[in-house]
């Protein structure tokens, strides 16, 4: 164990010729991994080879695949986890923003609605879309924050299918 930093290694000549990732076995079938080997030095004389090492053990576990925990509460049309691949539908976020407009109370229903089909519009390329053109809905937007995640799904998933 080395006395400033309390990492366990093994000394050897400086010649020695092992390396990172190499391991080194015992006689007794005991294994150990080379994490990280430095030269120790007195005055310019090589003295010692330090090599760093992990049991097999925590050299296992050092390469399992981490797991990911999500604790998340409603999250509408949302891309959660460690998948490499989603496949977004503009039509799928737009009718969840139509069915969770159906179901609230809001007073602002219409204009939410309006939003949708403005949104539709711009998806259909019947209306081009331009800097401002949902900023008379602003104030809904703020009453109805709820609906923001399905409406970004929306345009997001709209966006990338745009050719560059």
């Amino acid at each position: 164990m080395e006395q400033n930093s309390g990492l366990p290694f093994i000394g050897f000549m400086p010649e020695t010729e092992i390396q990172v990732d190499d391991w080194i076995v015992y006689p007794n079938g005991e294994k150990w991994y080379v994490y990280d080997t430095q030269t120790q030095y007195h005055y310019k004389d090589a003295i010692q080879l330090k090599c760093y090492i992990r049991s097999k053990a925590q050299y296992n576990e050092s390469k399992a695949p981490a797991t990911a925990t999500f604790n998340i509460g409603t999250a509408y049309n949302s891309v959660i986890g460690n998948q490499s691949v989603v496949n977004m539908s503009v039509n799928d976020a737009l009718q969840e923003a139509k069915q969770l407009i159906k179901e609230t109370e809001s007073p602002d229903k219409d204009e939410l609605n309006q939003i949708i089909q403005l949104l539709e519009m711009i998806v259909d390329n019947k209306v081009t879309p331009h800097q401002g053109l949902f900023s008379r809905f602003s104030q809904v937007m703020e009453r109805n924050s709820w609906i923001t995640g399905s409406i970004m799904s929306a345009v997001f998933s709209w966006l990338m299918l745009q050719k560059g």
